[in-house]
């Protein structure tokens, strides 16, 4: 399966408008090559980089298996989410207090 965007560029620097100190805007994602026999998607957003260890940004479950993109500023109907480490049901942007992420 191959995850893109049309909003972010592969190894570059995520644009200002999708950080935490700008309005936080979703990223438009899509995906292709899905495997025979999905039944649904998990789309998780982690920072693996945290100093004590994973910082959930966005989890959403329950995509369902006929979905192939998420557009800018839209939820899924069906989807689920799950509270982030922002103690919120939402995408919560990349905010390190200092340095870059992967």
């Amino acid at each position: 399966m191959k995850l893109k965007s049309k909003d972010i560029e592969h190894n570059s620097d995520l644009p200002s408008e999708f950080i935490c100190d700008r309005r936080r805007v979703l990223t438009q994602l899509m995906w292709e090559n899905v495997p025979d026999g999905t039944k649904s998607f998990v789309l998780s957003f982690t920072d693996t980089d945290f100093s004590v260890g994973i910082w959930f940004h966005w989890l959403i479950y329950d995509i369902s298996n006929d979905v192939r993109q998420i557009e800018r500023v839209s939820l899924l109907d069906g989807a689920k989410e799950v509270m982030n480490t922002f103690d919120k049901k939402s995408d919560g942007g990349p905010c390190p207090p200092s340095g870059t992420r992967r």
